[in-house]
């Protein structure tokens, strides 16, 4: 049973930590930087980029400026146009491709979510129990009526998954839940009997299809809802 192993969760919640303390250090720059553009860049450090080219021009100021302006927009970039300096020189800042941050946001957020849900699935408040000693698993081969408090859960639970065998013309109001060596006894809700079992074969041999008319009855309203349950077709209630 790895996924609900204590190192597991212990993994998860380790990974949960770690990449939540990075979302929460790289979001607020990664937002800035998607807002922002370089708008205090100089001349020199223009220069020196790697890729830089540079063009001469006998058009007005304005001119130009409306046109890279255009020709930005059209490939993709949106631009701010800065203000004239000193000596009259404008710059223009363009950037494209900023949003693809949000990406590492979203993902990694993602990464959280799924995590915490594995984390939840675990059954830490069940695994505390066990722990301080007021749950334990019964490992005995004994009727259900016979299993002590201490190896029982109560209706009260968020969520569950088990199993019980009931045979025709009977009936259960608990089920059982496998954990390491042994179980737990989960009382439920309502009671479940099952009237009558049935099996289809094909000419084969081979069987078709299975169904089981079944009656709930719920313990506090005392509503009784029965059904005939199939595979693929179980009762919602």
């Amino acid at each position: 049973d790895v996924y609900h192993s204590s190192w597991f969760l212990t993994i998860l919640a380790f990974l949960i930590l770690s990449t939540s303390l990075c979302i929460y250090r790289n979001t607020p720059l990664m937002l800035r930087e998607m807002r922002s553009f370089r708008e205090h860049a100089t001349e020199s450090s223009l220069r020196a980029f790697s890729h830089q080219a540079e063009y001469a021009t006998a058009l007005p100021a304005d001119t130009v400026s409306q046109r890279l302006g255009n020709y930005l927009q059209g490939q993709g970039f949106r631009s701010k146009t800065g203000t004239p300096n000193e000596t009259g020189d404008v710059l223009i800042s363009a950037k494209a491709g900023s949003y693809h941050r949000i990406g590492y946001i979203l993902t990694h957020t993602a990464i959280v979510v799924i995590c915490l849900g594995g984390l939840i699935d675990g059954n830490i408040p069940l695994k505390v129990q066990q722990l301080m000693g007021w749950k334990k698993i019964e490992t005995r081969d004994i009727p259900q009526s016979e299993v002590a408090a201490a190896s029982r859960l109560s209706p009260a639970n968020l969520s569950f998954r088990g199993g019980v065998t009931i045979p025709e013309g009977a009936g259960a109001d608990v089920i059982f839940i496998n954990i390491a060596d042994g179980y737990l006894v989960q009382d439920l809700p309502f009671d479940i009997m099952l009237k009558k079992f049935r099996v289809e074969h094909y000419p084969t041999g081979q069987p078709k299809s299975f169904e089981s008319d079944i009656t709930l009855i719920d313990k506090t309203t005392q509503e009784s809802v029965s059904r005939t349950i199939s595979v693929n077709h179980p009762l919602i209630y």
